[in-house]
């Protein structure tokens, strides 16, 4: 029965793709048990030499296998291209023939294409030919471009709809300048909803960029009411505007996903509790290489006061930087300037910070070389700011201490995030 159910393989036609067709050639030979004879051919003995009965037996059906392969290779290959193949006596000559004429390069292939490139952009009726004879011609050219795996321009596109739909023998040239006409009206129509959906996505990349959230105080508060930015989405939101000069139906979606998440958490606000701790802690981090267009960083740190959030950021860094660690210290770096400032600020306002302010750091190789009094090989180029940090740690202004990364606040305006991580931080930023 599973005899009777077998379905032969079809043999593999040559068109014009020699790489794919030798590839199922080759496949289906072997199946056959012939891609011996083909590869190697076979070896006729000399003409004075005495063969014994099995070696006569076993030349014959080498011979025989050899005839059906050029058999099916045959069957496989165009008239019009057998005719080009001088010598067809064995199949291994007609593979080898194959091979040399179709196989060639990738520069052999770019030239012919570029001269048939040229060749339709030079094309023009000639005097006396008719409507069907130059759409012959035009379109013959672009499906040798085709062929050779060029995609075809609306031009060609074109040339084909109007052979393919009508009768080009009765056709006449109003009937073409109308069609010709309706085309260009379809293509100008996806033209401007692909630039109308491009200005959605700029619109809507620009409002995602600019989102900011209304946090009112008490009467006793600094100020009454202003607009902030929201401290959950600085990370998605900031990438936004490097695409706002081409942006795509890709950056579209994702606006889109940014004002979801802001439709769902617009009664989130950062809460500050009177009586809490009112010492300063910071958090920050880097994340390497995380712009793939020009393979710079990106930096982030939060600072806590009570308990919430106070200043934080989210900020790809100018330069590119050699390594983590390098990285690592341009971020910490932009952190200890911004600690450097609030305790001023708190300190005007009363609030002076006696201790050095924490700053927690996921990085034990920076938070080492800070401390360490020698420069190293591998750390001379970033010697200025670990010279920064080093005077800060000493003076007591800053002190940084190493936490897990699951513990990183910093890594919420840095990467992308699992749901519960995000969620996690989210909570520990005092939302």
């Amino acid at each position: 029965m599973a005899s009777e159910n077998f379905v032969q393989p079809s043999i593999p036609r040559f068109g014009g793709h020699y790489d794919h067709w030798s590839m199922l050639m080759e496949n289906f030979l072997r199946s056959k048990e012939y891609w011996q004879v083909v590869y190697y051919g076979v070896a006729e003995p000399a003409a004075d030499t005495l063969l014994t009965e099995k070696q006569r037996t076993k030349l014959n059906a080498l011979k025989l296998k050899d005839l059906k392969a050029k058999n099916y290779l045959f069957q496989a290959i165009d008239r019009s291209i057998l005719e080009t193949i001088l010598f067809k006596d064995t199949s291994k000559q007609i593979w080898d023939s194959m091979k040399k004429k179709y196989q060639g390069n990738t520069r052999e292939e770019r030239v012919q294409l570029q001269a048939l490139r040229r060749e339709f952009e030079a094309l023009q009726m000639n005097f006396g030919e008719s409507v069907s004879e130059y759409f012959l011609r035009a379109t013959t050219t672009a499906k040798k471009i085709g062929i050779h795996g060029e995609k075809l321009e609306d031009s060609l596109k074109i040339l084909i709809f109007i052979e393919e739909s009508k009768d080009i023998d009765t056709l006449s040239i109003d009937e073409l300048q109308s069609l010709l006409l309706v085309h260009k009206q379809k293509i100008t129509q996806q033209d401007k909803e692909e630039q109308a959906v491009a200005a959605a996505a700029a619109a809507a990349v620009a409002a995602a960029a600019a989102v900011t959230t209304t946090i009112t105080t008490n009467q006793r508060g600094v100020a009454s009411q202003g607009n902030w930015k929201r401290c959950d989405g600085p990370n998605s939101t900031g990438h936004k505007p490097r695409y706002m000069e081409n942006p795509t139906e890709l950056h579209l979606l994702v606006a889109k996903r940014i004002f979801r998440y802001l439709k769902g958490t617009i009664d989130f606000g950062l809460l500050y509790k009177k009586g809490e701790k009112s010492y300063l802690i910071g958090f920050t981090n880097s994340d390497y290489v995380s712009d793939i267009d020009d393979q710079k960083s990106t930096s982030g740190y939060a600072f806590m006061l009570s308990s919430g959030v106070v200043p934080w950021s989210s900020k790809k860094q100018p330069i590119v930087t050699l390594s983590t660690t390098k990285a690592e210290f341009v971020a910490a770096t932009s952190c200890a300037c911004q600690a450097i400032w609030l305790r001023k600020i708190l300190e005007e306002l009363h609030f002076k910070q006696e201790e050095a302010t924490t700053i927690y750091y996921d990085n034990i190789s920076a938070i080492k070389l800070s401390k360490s009094p020698v420069l190293h090989g591998r750390s001379k180029h970033m010697d200025v700011k670990v010279h920064f940090l080093r005077d800060l740690t000493e003076e007591g202004v800053i002190d940084l201490i190493y936490c897990r990364n699951e513990d990183q606040v910093a890594d919420i305006f840095t990467k992308p995030l699992k749901k519960s991580t995000f969620q996690k931080l989210r909570k520990l930023l005092g939302t």
